[in-house]
């Protein structure tokens, strides 16, 4: 799939990618898909993604691999921020994407801690 996006709109000078995850119910199956996607100005075209074999949110360990999956192919400088939901969050996902110098937006919720010099404090103070 990468092969054919690259081939429709180029190789990546600097993307913005998108990751998300969508589920579908087939008949009696239900398909839950963690999905990274390049941004274009008309459309989100998915580039990578991992079935998950459970219902639910994406564990950070799938995440990290998805991402590996796109590093492996390109470098961290194509990445010109990854946009993702508040479903994506956590200390050590954030810590890999930082090590990675993946540059990235997540939306967090306003009563979300966090710890700053030991003290713990919600995003809206």
């Amino acid at each position: 799939m990468v092969g054919l996006v690259t081939a429709l709109i180029g190789t990546p000078g600097s993307w913005y990618l998108c990751l998300d995850r969508t589920n579908w119910k087939i008949g009696q199956t239900d398909v839950n898909v963690l999905v990274l996607a390049v941004v274009t100005a008309r459309f989100r075209m998915p580039l990578m993604w991992t079935l998950l074999d459970h219902s639910g949110n994406s564990t950070t360990a799938q995440r990290i691999a998805l991402m590996k999956r796109y590093l492996a192919r390109f470098e961290a400088g194509t990445v010109r921020m990854l946009l993702a939901d508040r479903e994506f969050i956590g200390q050590k996902w954030f810590s890999f994407l930082v090590e990675t110098k993946v540059p990235f937006a997540i939306r967090m919720k306003e009563e979300q801690i966090i710890h700053v010099k030991g003290r713990a404090l919600s995003l809206s103070s």
